[in-house]
């Protein structure tokens, strides 16, 4: 019966310690999503990706790539029945750069195929650093997913503050705070995964 106590009060101890680094680890990355203020105001990198899925990213990336930063610009996951011009024109009319070298990505659905588009385009034009355009709260996910295709590549974050949330405080209100903590979730998961997938 001792035993029997022992091996409960170990699991329940156990148990309550993963929650507490659980909860420990929301806290933490709570603090550390990059906010807009934060962000640089220009960069010297080779090229910009931005992904879309969430307010004023591919604006602000447009209007990045046209204020002269990087050699090309990839919108990665857009719809495929979304036109070409319809995109480039939302920076107004598009400009002889935006023309000629933005490149839309098509294939991904998510931020796992953001991460295996993205590090296809930098590898086939060998570029060796690159900004990262994307929500506050999606930046730690995003640059964990392609930093792990593209270990040797320099990534910048260009945190982009979302239009449907009140605050970029993740305790602000009740939106933000479940969008975050989705966030967290996933990236928690995406963890796993890759330390998974990197065992023998």
């Amino acid at each position: 019966m001792r035993l029997v106590r022992l091996v409960k009060m170990l699991t329940l101890a156990s148990l309550g310690l993963l929650i507490l680094a659980f909860c420990a680890g929301f806290v933490w990355f709570s603090l550390s999503v990059p906010r807009s203020s934060e962000r640089p105001a220009t960069a010297d990198v080779d090229a910009i990706v931005v992904l879309t899925g969430g307010s004023n990213r591919v604006e602000e990336a447009l209007r990045l790539f046209a204020a002269g930063n990087g050699r090309r610009l990839l919108i990665s996951g857009v719809n495929p029945t979304t036109q070409r011009m319809d995109i480039l024109r939302l920076q107004g009319e598009p400009s002889p750069r935006l023309t000629c070298c933005v490149d839309l990505g098509r294939t991904a659905q998510d931020t796992i195929g953001n991460a295996e588009e993205t590090a296809s385009w930098v590898r086939s034009n060998d570029f060796t650093s690159l900004m990262v355009v994307t929500s506050g709260y999606h930046m730690p996910r995003a640059l964990a997913e392609i930093r792990h295709l593209l270990p040797e590549t320099r990534l910048i974050p260009y945190p982009v503050a979302s239009a449907h949330l009140a605050a970029e405080d993740p305790f602000g209100d009740l939106a933000t705070f479940q969008i975050v903590a989705g966030e967290y979730v996933k990236h928690v998961v995406g963890i796993i995964r890759r330390l998974a997938a990197s065992r023998p």
